[in-house]
């Protein structure tokens, strides 16, 4: 060494080894040292603990230690880390601002850390390789540009909620565009069961839930007689002439798979490739391709079933005591053109004859009506000795109503009388057979007792 400071006494230290002093006024020293024209091979200084300072590379410094800066930097130009990372902390440790490296915000943060102030990203890129959680918000910090999230290769957008959180978009003002927006944008797929958007979702536990894999609440605002507000929309398509485009399709497993509370308008043909339903719990219409349609409960159709004499499958029959008479058929030649069975007494007392008739019922039969009412045009000349009694036998050959009166008020007119005891507790079966038995009595000496149509309603399975 060309000069070289030692200390040898052990007990008085040297407070400064080299120290310049102020002189004259003004700038006493240009220059504190300068080694600008020397050639140094290694560093300019070595520090106590073996630290250099050097500036062998021309307009860099090097330090080759931890730095501690205790007050203000000042920087002019760039602060650039090579291969490694800059880190700005406060004195426990946690990031007060960005970390940069060689040109791009890089954060390669190895446990927890806290950001005091906020941060802008003004690069081009700003690569994340640890989790952010954020108490604020993302801003883009440019008016009217784009906050874009782009996962680098296979690699997801992942949103991970707890028990008690949701991932929500809100407006901050009245949307004049769409809320959300998923578009292939162009790309079109090419990979089978690739879609716009999956929903997978499981409930659990064992009360009474209401759940569902997508709800809309709609809301209506606007009163404009031209204003439209649909909860869902599928566009139209252009579809290919060889490809089969559904615009919604229910999978099976579904106890109902499309239940509509409000009242619904098809535009266009309605197709059901299976079983078609309509209704709800035993009150349906059922339209099967292989077994046509089924009807149930209140949904069923009400039918009427009339005969007119002469009644197909009937039989005038004496029941062996007063059974003298006339018996004819005949039509009244005039408005309402009934046809008729007239039994015609002349004899000194009251006599009687007898029509049993059979009336199948049809194959769609499921049950009589709600109010089971069986109808009789009848007519008497002597309301009080001229009568008709009718026994109705049901499907099982059981009497359901013995001998009900069926006579008529009305002295020279054909009324319907009716009675509602004579198909209300029977056994009756499609393709069975009712069995009636109508006994017509006429009055002492000129007895005039008729009956015409007989009719009777019944719910109807198809």
């Amino acid at each position: 060494a060309l000069l070289t400071f030692t200390n040898s006494d052990a007990n008085d230290p040297v407070e400064n080894a080299l120290r310049f002093d102020a002189g004259a006024a003004g700038t006493d020293f240009t220059y504190g040292i300068n080694f600008d024209a020397a050639s140094i091979g290694t560093a300019e200084i070595v520090l106590q603990n073996g630290e250099l300072i050097d500036n062998t590379v021309d307009g860099t410094i090097a330090f080759t230690g931890n730095t501690t800066m205790s007050g203000n930097i000042d920087t002019q130009g760039t602060i650039q880390a090579g291969s490694g990372n800059i880190t700005l902390t406060d004195a426990t440790g946690n990031i007060l601002e960005s970390i940069i490296a060689d040109g791009s915000v890089l954060a390669r943060v190895a446990g927890a850390e806290t950001i005091t102030g906020g941060w802008t990203f003004n690069t081009a890129a700003t690569t994340f390789t640890t989790a952010i959680q954020a108490n604020g918000g993302i801003t883009t910090s440019t008016t009217n540009t784009s906050l874009t999230l782009a996962a680098n290769g296979s690699g997801d957008i992942t949103f991970t909620n707890d028990a008690d959180t949701n991932v929500q978009i809100n407006s901050s003002a009245a949307s004049g565009v769409d809320l959300l927006g998923v578009s292939t944008n162009s790309n079109s797929v090419t990979t089978t069961a690739v879609d716009g958007v999956q929903i997978d979702f499981a409930n659990g536990g064992s009360g009474a839930q209401d759940n569902s894999g997508l709800r809309i609440n709609m809301t209506a605002n606007n009163n404009n007689a031209s204003t439209t507000l649909q909860g869902l929309t599928i566009t139209g398509i252009t579809g290919q002439a060889s490809a089969t485009e559904y615009a919604l399709v229910i999978g099976s497993g579904w106890d109902r798979g499309l239940s509509v509370a409000s009242a619904s308008t098809f535009t266009s043909t309605l197709t059901s490739e299976g079983t078609f339903v309509a209704g709800s719990g035993s009150n349906t219409f059922t339209f099967n391709p292989a077994s046509g349609p089924l009807y149930a409960g209140t949904a069923r159709p009400t039918k009427r079933i009339t005969i007119e004499p002469e009644y197909p499958g009937a039989s005038l029959t004496a029941d062996g005591a007063s059974n003298t008479g006339t018996f004819t058929s005949d039509n009244m030649t005039s408005s309402p053109f009934r046809n008729f069975y007239k039994w015609a007494n002349t004899q000194g007392t009251a006599q009687d004859y007898d029509i049993w008739v059979r009336i199948p019922l049809p194959a769609d039969f499921a049950a009589m009506a709600a109010t089971p009412t069986l109808s009789i045009d009848t007519y008497t000349s002597d309301t009080t000795n001229g009568t008709v009694l009718v026994t109705v036998y049901d499907t099982s050959n059981s009497a359901d109503c013995t001998s009900a009166s069926f006579y008529a008020y009305f002295y020279h007119h054909m009324a319907k009388k009716t009675q509602t005891t004579c198909l209300d507790t029977g056994t009756y079966v499609a393709n069975g057979i009712i069995t009636m038995m109508i006994k017509l009595t006429g009055a002492a000496t000129s007895g005039d007792t008729r009956v015409s149509t007989i009719s009777f309603d019944y719910l109807a399975k198809f």
